[in-house]
C-alpha cells in the first residue's frame, strides 16, 4: 500500500497541473461568446470594464487601461465599439510580444445591412451572420472545437416573418439594432434617438423628425436598458403608444442557445405589434 501511495506520488510530481491560458476580453460579450465555445474550460477567462450606466458615456481607469496593456492575450472587440482601444492596441503593437486578437466589421457586412454606421454594426452579437463569423473564428484561432454549427436560416426566417407583421414605425432610443431591423423589415419607418458613438447626444434634426412621426399616428417605443435618453424625450410617450424595454447586453442564456437576446427583441416586438 505505502509503495502504491509513492507510485502515484511519483506520477503526480511527473506531470504537473497545467495552468490555463488567459484571455482578456474587452467586452464581456466576448467573453461569453468563448464561454459558448470552450466547454472544457480551457481558457481562463476575464473582462476588466466594468460598466454599470450608458456604455457610451464609458471612459476606462488608469487601472483597467494597465490590464488591457499587459494582458497575455487579449481579444478586442471592433475599434468602434470602444474608441479608446485603439491607442492600447497600437501600444501591444509596439511591444511586439502580447498577442492580440481584433475582432472587426467587414465591408460585406457593411454592404449587407447598407450602411456605414460602423458602431452599430459593433454589436456583433445582435447581428446573426456577424455573430456566427466571430463566433467560428474565435473558435479557430483558439483551436477550440465548436460544439455545433452556428445556423442562421431559423433566425433570418423569425426575423422576416416577425418584422413584416409590424403595422407602426419603430422608435428606438438607441441604434444597435436599427440596420437589423431595417435589413429585415424594409417597409418599416425607424428612428433612432441616439446613435452607438462615443458621447453621441440626441440632435434637433432627431427630434423634428420624432415630432413629424408621432404626428401621424401609434408607434412602437423600443427602450434599451442603460441607454441614457432626456426625461422630456421620454414624457411624449403617449397612452395609446406601445412601449416595450429590452436588454440587448446578455449574449448568452441557461440553454446556452444562439441569438436568444434576439429571439427576446422579436417576441416584444411582436406582443406590442398585437396590442397596438
Amino acid at each position: 500500500m505505502k509503495n502504491l501511495f509513492l507510485i502515484l506520488l511519483c506520477i503526480f510530481f511527473a506531470f504537473p497541473l497545467i495552468a490555463k491560458e488567459s484571455i482578456t476580453c474587452t467586452q464581456f460579450q466576448i467573453c461569453e461568446l468563448i464561454k459558448l465555445i470552450d466547454q472544457h474550460k480551457k481558457y481562463e477567462l476575464n473582462s476588466p470594464i466594468s460598466i454599470t450606466g450608458d456604455p457610451h458615456h464609458y471612459d476606462p481607469d488608469l487601472k483597467t487601461i494597465k490590464s488591457l496593456l499587459t494582458a497575455n492575450k487579449l481579444i478586442s472587440a471592433p475599434i468602434e465599439a470602444h474608441p479608446f482601444i485603439k491607442s492600447i492596441l497600437k501600444k501591444r503593437k509596439e511591444r511586439n510580444n502580447d498577442e492580440t486578437i481584433l475582432l472587426d466589421i467587414q465591408k460585406n457586412e457593411l454592404i449587407k445591412y447598407q450602411t456605414n454606421n460602423r458602431e452599430a454594426l459593433s454589436h456583433f452579437w445582435l447581428y446573426p451572420d456577424i455573430y456566427c463569423r466571430i463566433k467560428t473564428e474565435l473558435a479557430v484561432k483558439l483551436e477550440l472545437p465548436e460544439k455545433k454549427n452556428c445556423s442562421i436560416e431559423k433566425i433570418n426566417l423569425s426575423l422576416t416573418e416577425t418584422l413584416k407583421m409590424v403595422k407602426h414605425p419603430i422608435i428606438l432610443t438607441h441604434d444597435a439594432i436599427e440596420p437589423l431591423l431595417k435589413f429585415y423589415g424594409s417597409h418599416l419607418k425607424i428612428i433612432s434617438l441616439k446613435g452607438s458613438g462615443h458621447h453621441d447626444r440626441l440632435s434637433p434634426r432627431t427630434m423634428k423628425e420624432l415630432s413629424k412621426i408621432l404626428l401621424k399616428g401609434k408607434v412602437i417605443w423600443v427602450l434599451e436598458k442603460n441607454i441614457t435618453v432626456p426625461e422630456n424625450v421620454l414624457k411624449m410617450i403617449r397612452k395609446n403608444d406601445s412601449t416595450i424595454n429590452i436588454d440587448t447586453t446578455q449574449i448568452s442564456n441557461e440553454k446556452n442557445e444562439d441569438f436568444h437576446i434576439i429571439n427576446n427583441i422579436l417576441k416584444e416586438i411582436e406582443n406590442a405589434n398585437i396590442k397596438s
